[in-house]
């Protein structure tokens, strides 16, 4: 059948007054013909085109679940993704053939009928005037009914209405909405889930389409309609299909905070309750949490996100979603992302810490130590193998290496000299650009072969490798040195020189930034040497005063203090050893001023906390706080004891339970301005911000 059909015959038109219709004939549940419209041609001809799109998008679905192409960037494809790809295709196919296959059906039910009621045929002498007859349908059809098409047979319509409301569920309740909101970053579903969607979409929009035209599309493909119409259709599924999964899953997410955030807040000086609580999208775990300007920073396994410590906000996120091998860290100067390329080289991108905006996309990593808010220090080697350090240059957009600024190696006239801890900057106030603390040890180097029987030669520094120190106590030499260098060009402020006088005698150097100094105050530099304890004054080298109680029996201050929980310029908070070391007696924990003198003091007495949680606790302003899990119910909470309050101890804060809690995870802390955070050590699942 060709589609069109004869006005001028009755026995094909049914109308009464034809007398068609009044005979009989097989009765169907579709109209007359109608004069064929274009725009419903165009809305059948879209339709198809939807329909090949969606089939499009499953055999390109199916091939990658094959393998034959393309990876998965996010996830793993779904176990059930073939089963759903055949599905649809299926629905595809369906939307192509049943419309044509459903009006053929009809057409041939309704052209037995019209032979059934069709009059005998004339004798043979009729012929030539049956013949003759000038009201044939050949020769009496007007042209719109030559043109004209049925409508889709009921039982039709309704299963095409049944389809798309069962479709429209379906795009509905399966509704990506996490890799829909890519600001997020919640790229948590599967790309191959992304498509299923987009899929699903194209197919109800072709039945919708199918619906509205009642009809298959009939007018020949190469003419006006019908080619722009099914050409348009099929591209804007696969169009849309392929923006939405680089929109959905895109490479980087990177937001930056606000122009005008305001002012930073400040380190609570005490907590009461838990203000917020911020998990990381599934999937993504939170490696490190760190103190930021005006916030935590939170160190995930694909980037960053900084956090408002007040509101628990996001004020700028940036993350690799689809990278490997990446190493998060934050200096004082700069959050960095590292990409492993393969035999030791990487590449990075150096992020604003307070505002996320980049400031290189090609950082100079070359055997990179730290960054500081001027400059960036490096290994260095001189020529004679001797390890030292190189200060370059850190000019906004500066790609590639910069030129060095200067560079440290550890020498003095005819000793041999080598490095021990990594270089440490401070910056504070009153130090101008900054401050390099470097720590070194020094021998005559007749005098070391002559009673070691051992060559001197440079060996790296690594891991817990002390050289030379290891040979104290045997050559009397051997000086052990603390120096402080400008930042800025390289030049000795002061040095401090101790004797090594055993073979245990280390250099221990800590900053005093494990707790944020008081405001005001330059965080002070913790030195431990021959296990003894000297809280210096990073500008001028001075060491504080220190408690007399704070001394052992040989008068040393160290030995009879277990932590330092805070050391700056305004004086020090100590955590003193109980009555015997390792044992759950009470401790005091003690605050002095810059002489030493203690101005104040509290006792813990708690049966449930040991040493593990004093080795966790940090202190605020004018609060200790004390980190602690039960181990049967598993809720975490917090011990706040004021540090004045003397033998009165302090009270717990209940934090809440954690999502998830393994073997060896350990409850922490961090202050940042805001808020204390809160969290589970390990694959961090969520972190709680503790307020005023």
């Amino acid at each position: 059948m060709d589609g069109t059909e004869s006005e001028g015959d009755p026995e094909r038109t049914g109308h009464p007054e034809s007398g068609g219709g009044a005979r009989g004939g097989v009765q169907t549940d579709t109209g007359p013909p109608q004069p064929r419209q274009p725009w419903r041609d165009a809305l059948a001809w879209a339709a198809a085109g939807l329909f090949a799109g969606a089939l499009v998008l499953c055999l390109f679905g199916l091939a990658r679940h094959l393998g034959l192409f393309g990876a998965e960037l996010v996830g793993e494809i779904p176990e059930s993704a073939l089963t759903y790809w055949i599905l649809l295709a299926l629905v595809a196919v369906a939307g192509l053939v049943l419309p044509h296959t459903s009006l053929t059906v009809l057409e041939d039910e309704q052209d037995q009928g019209d032979a059934t009621d069709a009059p005998a045929a004339p004798d043979a002498q009729d012929a030539p005037a049956a013949s003759s007859a000038p009201d044939t349908p050949s020769t009496s059809a007007a042209p719109e009914a030559q043109d004209a098409t049925h409508s889709f047979p009921r039982a039709h319509t309704v299963l095409l209405s049944v389809s798309s409301g069962i479709l429209v569920f379906l795009v509905v309740w399966l509704f990506p909405r996490y890799p829909l909101t890519p600001a997020s970053g919640r790229a948590v579903s599967s790309e191959t889930e992304v498509l299923l969607w987009a899929c699903l979409v194209a197919l109800f929009l072709g039945g919708l389409l199918s619906l509205a035209a009642q009809r298959p599309p009939r007018r020949p493909f190469l003419s006006l309609v019908p080619l722009p119409c099914f050409t348009a259709a099929a591209l804007a599924v696969v169009v849309a299909a392929t923006v939405l999964g680089s929109v959905t899953h895109p490479e980087v997410v990177h937001t930056v905070a606000a122009d005008d955030p305001g002012d930073p807040p400040s380190v609570p000086g005490s907590v009461s309750a838990r203000g917020w609580t911020w998990a990381p999208p599934p999937g993504v775990s939170i490696s490190r949490v760190a103190a930021g300007p005006r916030g935590p920073i939170l160190l995930l396994d694909d980037g960053f996100v900084a956090l408002d410590g007040a509101t628990g906000s996001e004020l700028w996120t940036y993350r690799e979603l689809h990278g490997t091998e990446l190493e998060t860290r934050l200096d004082e100067g700069a959050a960095l992302l590292t990409r492993s390329t393969g035999n030791g080289a990487a590449t990075g991108m150096l992020l604003d810490p307070a505002t996320g905006e980049i400031i290189s996309e090609r950082p100079d990593l070359e055997g990179l130590q730290t960054y500081t808010p001027t400059v960036s220090l490096h290994e260095y080697l001189s020529d004679d193998g001797t390890e030292g350090i190189e200060a370059r240059s850190r000019e906004p957009g500066l790609t590639g290496p910069a030129d060095p600024l200067w560079s440290f190696v550890p020498q003095e006239a005819d000793l041999f000299c080598e490095f021990q801890p990594r270089a440490r900057p401070t910056t504070g106030p009153d130090t101008g650009d900054g401050l390099v603390v470097v720590a070194y040890a020094c021998v005559d180097p007749e005098e070391f072969e002559e009673k070691t029987l051992e060559t001197l030669e440079p060996q790296p520094i690594r891991g817990d490798y002390h050289g030379i120190l290891a040979h104290g106590g045997s050559v009397d030499s051997l000086v052990a040195t603390v120096a402080v260098l400008d930042l800025s060009t390289g030049e000795e402020v002061w040095r401090r020189d101790d004797p090594v006088l055993h073979s245990q005698h280390r250099i221990d150097l800590k900053s005093g930034r494990r707790a944020l100094a008081t405001e005001g105050e330059v965080p002070a530099l913790e030195l431990w040497s021959d296990y003894e304890l000297f809280l210096l004054d990073p500008r001028t080298g001075e060491p504080q005063g220190y408690p007399e109680e704070a001394r052992d029996r040989r008068g040393r201050f160290g030995p009879a203090v277990d932590r330092v929980l805070r050391a700056d310029t305004g004086g020090a908070v100590l955590l003193m050893r109980g009555d015997y070391h390792g044992s759950d007696s009470p401790r005091e924990v003690l605050t002095t001023d810059p002489d030493g003198k203690v101005i104040a003091r509290v006792t813990i007495d708690e049966s449930e906390l040991d040493q593990e949680h004093l080795n966790q606790a940090i202190v605020l302003e004018d609060t200790l706080l004390i980190p602690y899990t039960d181990s049967d119910t598993r809720v975490m909470s917090v011990y706040a004891a004021p540090l004045a309050a003397g033998d009165f101890g302090g009270e717990w804060l209940e934090v809440g339970s954690p999502l998830e809690f393994g073997f060896r995870q350990e409850h922490r802390l961090t202050a940042a301005p805001g808020a204390v955070v809160s969290y589970i050590t390990g694959d961090i699942t969520e972190v709680h911000g503790l307020v005023p």
